[in-house]
């Protein structure tokens, strides 16, 4: 039986079956009414009787009723329609569509309908045998009705559902019995009459019960709730007085059923007097019922009344006037609700007065009954009423609350008003659970408004925070404990306090204060619970709303704020949503993005790409990564990097893909750009020599680039660690190089920077290179690895050395030409002193008897001006300006001439050895020159040898000398390579140290107590000016030898030719213009040329000169010049003169030689040069020569 039930409940139908069980219930009900609609239909159209049009009118609105049952059922279960509308409206309407249904329908079987087709009889029977059942299994199942209907507040139980059920089969059975008989008799009509009349009484309370709500519910329940008991008789009063004088002739029976009754019943005549009681009037506990219950047969009730005083004296004079309105027919009935105090509880009754008429006489029947029960019930149902729809009401206010502060205040005096508690308040703990935060409050003081803080120590709140349940308490004042003023402030009494948890921690409480003492039961605080269920529920989900819209805020701007473009696609490739970056990677709105395919962004495509990372992605469930070109509206190309993320759902298949889009048009330049520099640099390490490496400390081993590879000499099978590292190391500097990076790298954690020999391991090729090396460290501190670079420096050591001895040689001729200088300017002015003598000397001989004593004296001056003027010579020749007498000459004859002179001028103890080379090409040079320069090297080896005895050897030679060996001498002023002739001085005196040797041609050093330093320095002059090298080879105790190299001369030897002076000199005419600052110049020049004949005016400078010739140009036949002169020298007056006249004819008179001042005049038409100090025959050639030129 019980699972026949279940089985039925699954499929039956009314409210409480569920959602399933109301649409099979709809669909039943509809086709039945639809059905029964079409036949009736079908018979008007055939019979054309108002009866059928009866029937369908009926269907259609059966149908309509449970369209609107099953709207608004269904409805409300799913959330659609409002509690509301279920609350207020559809009761009455469901009610109200049933009425008019069964009104029409009775109306109709009332007219004897008549249905002809079988088909049609059966089907109605099966469709009514449904709707029976339906009816059954609601009323099995009138529990989960009374919970799912909200009706039920308003007293709607099961005895309704029970009368219903009675009617319906009443109805059902009335029309399956006029089915069956298919001609209507006269049970049929009245039966069906009776059903639907009692189907309408049952909605007609419904309907007066929901809306009069307040007014009538005293009246119309104890009618619906004891109908059961009673409800027969009421339907028969109008017979009332017949039933009396039955009940009298009855006896014994009518006493029965009236003692049966549980109300107090008594019977009054139209005096007022009382005629009869039942067993439940006389049973009363008389000492504790008002004198009007405490009456008898036989009494007179308003007498009785009226004797009534105290409390019950108001009550009295109610209930007389009402009986007393009831007797004279102004009213049917009357009804009165009162309490009493009885047995120390207060229990409630109701007196209910009814008249009987009829047969004479008529009489008041009064019935006394104890409600407490059904007071306490329907105070319970309105409480719980009140209760759910509060509850339904927080719950509407806590899931659609947008401002938690004025949710709360709202929540508060909801529960204020549904329990009637006059201080209610919702208080939050704070972070620390030290103190309450009144977030709403009601019915306290202002101070307890919202943001109040309270502690927490000794308070009921504090209670309930700690210990997580409910307080309730309603002798607050007994409480010394409970020490927070504010409830003695408002002298609290009653105090209700339930916690409000989420994530099972106490987050606040709700709490409701009340002065006087209430008592409290067990399903109040469930009811509170549940609503601090829903406020704390309310909180989580306000939070986790907060959290959810501070996260999504916060994804949405770190989404949009990212550098990089996102775009999400779904699984057909279309474009959901794109950031801002993306747009702007594109250059267009963010909006127009949506809906196109995410492949038309690139090269235009219109199907997807061949290489799409995003159907990667969704076909490997991992992260594609793909590089390609986007395109702009305008056509520009970019290069992207797009990363594709898959997106699942919770089945696992694919919806879609995330694209990271990262603009790496600059990355993928620099990267290029890099590449091409990696190159670069590889190829600049190639040719500079350069390889670096990375050194492990850990390991001992190093790795390297391809260039270190070729500078060690190596392969790629090389043994990398330290040890194969010190193999390669020079074994010189193998050691030293070990100790380095052991002790100063490693140890002591320094840099490395060293410059040390490897040996090439392929070729044993020794090489000089540079290390460089940068220390790492891990985060510890601890030493990691090493890495630089090794550069091979062989060719800048190389050059280094030629640099640095370049550098000496420059040094050197830096010095040579500071003194070069100062020996020109004393050159020059001794050449004027010695003009002075040379030309005196030799006028005065010209003049002097041949005969005269003086005439030796004279000649001797001469010839002592002479060597005076050979030693200005050599000091222009140290200086680099002196002028050579070059001519072709043989090395060895030189030699062999100065044996004698050389072997006079050593000392003693050293023997002078000759080796001479035959056959030697010429050399181009000054005999007198070379002449010094072999007596300085000469005198130097004996005074080298000294007191001892010693070897001096003169040997000469010739070689062929190349750039690399002419590198190794004094001089390299970009000698040629070609054939030297040399002569080489050696001996085995005490030599020199590597100093002395580097300062050998320094002037003015030297190593002698009385020596000038000058010996040397006019040697190398000497050697230089003669495009010549000199080479020193010396070591302490061994002995010195110098080798001059002068370069061969091509051609032969030519006959060396003394220019004698013609013994008649030549003489000219006219008038020549002598300028020279020199006063004795210009005397001893204007002497010499008056005795050549001409005539002579002399300028002391250039200025004057030019005054003067400007005056005279067409007498002057020619000018001698000095060429260094003050205020205007030589050099200007001679362009000044040329201005002057172009052809006029200037000798250039000067202490240089012939070749500074020629380079100097070069192209610019000088007439001649002539040098100090000079003959008078030489200044008669050049004149000769420059007039006839």
């Amino acid at each position: 039986m019980n699972e026949l039930i279940r089985i039925l409940t699954q499929f039956g139908g009314g409210r409480g079956g569920g959602p399933n069980n109301d649409v099979v219930r709809f669909l039943l009900a509809a086709f039945f009414w639809c059905v029964l609609s079409f036949i009736a239909s079908r018979e008007w159209r055939r019979e054309n009787k108002r009866r059928d049009l009866y029937v369908g009118l009926a269907a259609l609105l059966g149908l309509c009723r449970e369209i609107l049952m099953f709207t608004a059922e269904y409805g409300s279960y799913r959330g659609v329609v409002s509690f509301d509308f279920m609350y207020r409206y559809y009761p009455p309407l469901e009610h109200a569509a049933t009425m008019l249904s069964c009104i029409v329908i009775a109306f109709a079987f009332l007219q004897q309908v008549r249905i002809n087709s079988r088909f049609a009889a059966w089907y109605l029977w099966l469709a009514t045998a449904i709707t029976a059942t339906i009816y059954l299994v609601t009323a099995v199942d009138w529990q989960r009705y009374l919970v799912a209907n909200p009706g039920t507040s308003f007293g709607l139980y099961g005895g309704d559902l029970a009368f219903r059920l009675a009617a319906s089969l009443i109805m059902a059975t009335a029309l399956a019995a006029f089915i069956c008989a298919r001609q209507s008799g006269k049970f049929v009509p009245k039966l069906l009459l009776l059903g639907f009349s009692f189907f309408l009484l049952d909605d007609l309370l419904m309907i007066l019960n929901l809306v009069t709500h307040e007014n009538l519910v005293s009246m119309i329940s104890p009618i619906r709730h004891n109908f059961h008991i009673w409800a027969i008789p009421l339907l028969t009063g109008t017979y009332w007085a017949e039933l009396h004088h039955r009940i009298k002739e009855a006896g014994n029976f009518a006493y029965a059923v009236i003692d049966a009754l549980s109300a107090q019943i008594c019977v009054l005549d139209n005096g007022g007097n009382i005629i009869a009681v039942n067993r439940s009037w006389r049973m009363a506990d008389l000492a504790n019922l008002p004198i009007w219950l405490r009456s008898n047969e036989g009494d007179n009730y308003f007498k009785v009344c009226e004797e009534t005083s105290g409390e019950h004296n108001d009550r009295a004079r109610d209930l007389t006037a009402g009986i007393r309105s009831v007797m004279d027919g102004s009213r049917q009935e009357f009804s009165l609700e009162y309490h009493l105090f009885v047995s120390g509880n207060n229990r409630w009754f109701q007196a209910k007065v009814t008249r009987f008429s009829g047969q004479e006489p008529s009489c008041i029947v009064i019935a006394h009954e104890d409600i407490t029960d059904l007071k306490l019930a329907e105070e319970d149902a309105r409480l719980q009423g009140m209760q759910l729809l509060t509850l339904h009401r927080v719950s509407e206010i806590t899931a659609n609350a947008d401002n938690q502060e004025d949710a709360f205040h709202t929540i508060v005096a909801e529960i204020a008003i549904a329990t009637r508690f006059p201080m209610v308040a919702i208080e939050m703990c704070d972070r620390d659970r030290q103190v309450m935060i009144f977030k709403g409050s009601i019915g306290f003081s202002r101070e307890q408004d919202t943001g109040h803080e309270i502690p927490l120590d000794r308070t009921p709140a504090g209670i309930v925070v700690r210990s997580g349940e409910p307080l309730v308490e309603t002798h607050v004042r007994e409480h010394p404990e409970y020490d927070y003023e504010l409830l003695t402030r408002h002298g609290i009494q009653t105090f209700v306090c339930v916690p409000m948890i989420s994530s099972e921690q106490v987050i606040g409480t709700i709490c409701l204060a009340n002065p006087a003492e209430i008592p409290v039961n067990e399903q109040f605080v469930n009811w509170m619970a549940s609503l601090a269920n829903s406020v704390a529920a309310m909180i989580e989900r306000k939070q986790a709303e907060d959290a959810l819209r501070y996260s999504e805020e916060r994804y949405r701007s770190l989404v949009e704020n990212m550098p990089v473009g996102i775009t999400m696609v779904n699984n057909q490739y279309r474009i959901v949503m794109v950031n801002q970056t993306q747009a702007d990677l594109f250059r267009r709105p963010a909006e127009s993005f949506v809906g196109h395919h995410c492949f038309e962004l690139f090269e235009k495509r219109e199907q997807t790409c061949p290489h799409c990372p995003g159907a990667t992605s969704m076909n490997t469930a991992e992260i594609a990564r793909v590089d390609t070109e986007g395109i702009r509206d305008d056509g520009s190309r970019f290069t992207v990097r797009i990363h594709a993320v898959p997106i699942f759902d919770a089945k696992g298949a694919a919806t879609g893909f995330v694209e990271v889009v990262e603009d790496i048009t600059e990355r993928k330049q620099a990267e290029d750009a890099l590449r091409y520099s990696e190159a670069r640099l590889i190829e600049s390490q190639r040719v500079a020599g350069i390889g670096h490496y990375e050194f492990h400390i850990a390991s001992g081993t190093w790795t390297n680039s391809k260039e270190l590879d070729n500078i060690f000499g190596i392969d790629e099978g090389y043994e990398k660690d330290v040890q194969g590292w010190l193999r390669i190391v020079h074994p010189d500097d193998r050691q030293a190089m070990s100790e380095y990076i052991t002790e100063q790298v490693i140890g002591a954690q320094r840099s490395f920077n060293r410059e040390y020999r490897i040996q090439r391991v392929n070729d044993q090729a020794t090489r000089w290179v540079h290390g460089l090396g940068q220390l790492e460290f891990d985060g510890n501190g601890d030493l990691l690895l090493m890495f630089g670079t090794i550069q091979d420096i062989t060719d800048w050591k190389l050059a280094e050395q030629q640099r640095s001895l370049l550098e000496q040689q420059i040094l050197h001729t830096q010095k040579l030409e500071s003194l070069g200088v100062l020996a020109g300017g004393i050159a020059h002015d001794f050449n004027n002193i010695l003009l002075a003598i040379m030309g005196h000397a030799e006028l005065a001989l010209m003049r002097l008897n041949p005969t005269s004593p003086a005439r030796d004296n004279l000649l001797k001056i001469e010839q002592s001006s002479q060597r005076a003027a050979e030693l200005a010579r050599q000091m222009l020749a140290y200086s680099g300006k002196g002028k050579f007498i070059v001519e072709p000459i043989d090395l060895g004859e030189l030699v062999t001439d100065m044996t004698h002179m050389l072997e006079v001028s050593i000392s003693k103890k050293a023997i002078l050895r000759i080796n001479l080379a035959s056959n030697l090409p010429p050399v181009e040079a000054d005999a007198t020159q070379l002449r010094q320069v072999l007596m300085n090297l000469v005198i130097n080896a004996s005074e080298a040898i000294g007191e001892k005895s010693g070897v001096i050897a003169i040997t000469t030679g010739a070689m062929q000398c190349d750039r690399r060996y002419l590198a190794q001498t004094w001089i390299n002023e970009q000698l040629e390579d070609g054939f030297y002739v040399y002569v080489e001085v050696a001996d085995t005196g005490c030599g020199m140290d590597k100093e002395t040797l580097a300062r050998i041609f320094d002037p003015f050093f030297t190593t002698k107590f009385t020596g000038r330093g000058l010996g040397m320095a006019a040697v190398l002059g000497i050697v230089r000016g003669h495009h010549g090298a000199i080479k020193a080879y010396s070591e302490q105790g061994k002995g010195t030898t110098f080798k001059m190299l002068l370069p061969a001369a091509a051609g032969h030897f030519s006959q060396l030719r003394k220019n004698d002076v013609a013994d008649k000199l030549w003489h000219g005419s006219g008038t020549i213009l002598l300028v020279d600052d020199e006063e004795t110049i210009r005397a001893l020049g204007s002497e010499m040329l008056k005795t050549l004949g001409f005539q002579v005016v002399t300028a002391d400078d250039g200025r004057q000169a030019i005054d003067i010739y400007r005056q005279r140009q067409e007498e002057i036949a020619a000018v001698i010049l000095d060429l260094t002169m003050p205020h205007m020298d030589g050099e200007e007056a001679f362009r000044e003169l040329r201005r002057i006249r172009a052809d006029v004819r200037v000798v250039m008179s000067s202490g240089y030689n012939e070749m500074e001042v020629s380079q100097r005049f070069l192209g610019k038409r000088l007439a001649g040069f002539i040098q100090k100090p000079y003959k008078l025959a030489e200044l008669s050639t050049i004149l000769k020569q420059a007039m006839e030129a």
